[in-house]
C-alpha cells in the first residue's frame, strides 16, 4: 500500500502522487482541507493548527518524538510499502533535517519511504536499492548527498557522471550530477546516500 503524510512545513503547490492512505500531522490536516483531501486518520498535538480535528488521535505536546514521525510509525504500522511526505521541508530548519532523517526510520523497517516538495525528491538509498531504476526527467539536476560518514559507491547509471568504485566521505563532488536517462540507478557497496532530483 502506498501512504502518503502531510506533514507541517511550508505548504505550496506540490503535485499530490497516487495513495491508498492518507495522514496528517497536525497543520497537514489544514493543507488537506486546502486540496480538498479527506484524510483517512489525523494525529498531532495540534499546537500549529490550534484546533482539534474530529476524530483526530491527540497526543501529549510533551513528547520524545515529532507529529511527522508518529505518523510514519503509524504508517508503517499499518502495513505501508511505500510512503510519501508532503510539506516536510519549509519553515524551520531544525524539523527539515528530522523530516529527512525520518527516511533512515522507514528505510530500517523495510519500507520505502521519499519526500516529495515542489521542485524535487529526496529519497534515501543504501544497497538494499541496488539496481532499482528511478524515474527522472532528462537533463534535470540529480544529486547524491553521503547520509553516512562514508559511502562507496560502485556504479551510477543514467547519470553524466559516474563514481565507479568511489569512496565518497563528506565531499561535494557528487553533487549537481545531470540525468541523461530517464531512469537512474545508484549501486553502493555500503553506506547511505540521499537521492535528490528536481523535475
Amino acid at each position: 500500500m502506498v501512504f502518503a503524510i502531510f506533514s507541517g512545513g511550508e505548504f505550496n503547490n506540490v503535485k499530490i502522487q497516487p495513495y491508498d492512505f492518507l495522514i496528517c500531522a497536525d497543520r497537514g490536516y489544514d493543507y488537506a482541507m486546502r486540496l480538498n483531501l479527506t484524510p483517512n486518520y489525523v494525529l498531532g498535538d495540534f499546537d500549529s493548527l490550534n484546533y482539534v480535528p474530529k476524530n483526530a488521535e491527540v497526543v501529549n505536546r510533551e513528547k520524545d518524538f515529532s507529529d511527522t514521525e508518529l505518523c510514519l510509525k503509524k504508517a508503517i504500522e499499518k502495513g505501508a510499502k511505500q510512503i510519501d511526505i508532503y510539506f516536510a521541508l519549509g519553515g524551520r530548519i531544525d524539523h527539515e533535517l528530522f523530516n529527512i532523517q525520518l527516511l533512515l526510520l522507514a528505510k530500517k523497517h523495510g519500507v520505502n519511504a521519499r519526500i516529495i516538495a515542489r521542485d524535487c525528491v529526496v529519497e534515501l538509498l543504501s544497497p538494499l536499492d541496488n539496481g532499482k531504476k528511478i524515474s527522472v526527467e532528462v537533463g534535470k539536476t540529480v544529486s547524491l548527498v553521503p547520509f553516512s560518514n562514508t559511502v562507496h559507491i560502485i556504479s551510477l547509471e543514467g547519470l553524466k557522471y559516474n563514481f565507479n568504485g568511489e569512496i565518497v566521505k563528506g565531499e561535494t563532488k557528487t553533487l549537481s550530477n545531470v540525468a541523461i536517462s530517464d531512469k537512474i540507478a545508484v549501486n553502493i557497496l555500503s553506506g547511505e546516500v540521499l537521492l535528490v532530483y528536481f523535475y
